[in-house]
């Protein structure tokens, strides 16, 4: 591009216009390098754009799935502290079920009187390895002990 014409008077010294169409030529020369700077730096400041929107869409993407995956982590978060919940509600709460209800009672103290006599402590070694089994919580002797 040219922002200086040549001189072409024919008026004028030889030596004066060839002095003017160098001033001429070198200021057309510079303001072509100006001009390819400006073109270099509109071309670099393009990419950066380009690139900075590229990773602007990347960053959001991965928010999009970081939140997703506290979310995910929260949801099983809360499941898990559900279960917690019911589990130290069934722990720290809970009450004896008798599951034998609808059974008969059975007598066993026939039953267990008979292997008490056969397994009697002798009362003059104090033999505490005796085996005394209980019935209804109460300690089943045998007879055979006064």
């Amino acid at each position: 591009m040219s922002v200086f014409e040549l001189e072409g008077n024919a008026s004028q010294d030889s030596n004066y216009r060839e002095h003017l169409n160098a001033n001429w030529l070198n200021g057309n020369n510079a303001f072509d390098n100006i001009y390819q700077q400006i073109s270099n730096w509109q071309n670099l400041i393009s990419r950066l754009s380009s690139r900075v929107t590229t990773l602007e869409s990347e960053n959001d993407k991965r928010i999009q799935e970081n939140i997703s995956l506290r979310n995910e982590l929260t949801n099983y978060q809360l499941k898990t502290d559900q279960r917690l919940q019911r589990l130290e509600a069934a722990i720290f709460n809970a009450e004896y079920i008798n599951d034998t209800d609808d059974k008969p009672d059975i007598d066993h103290s026939a039953k267990v009187s008979e292997i008490n006599d056969d397994i009697v402590p002798d009362p003059s070694t104090n033999d505490s390895s005796a085996v005394v089994i209980e019935s209804d919580n109460d300690a089943v002797i045998p007879d055979k002990i006064s």
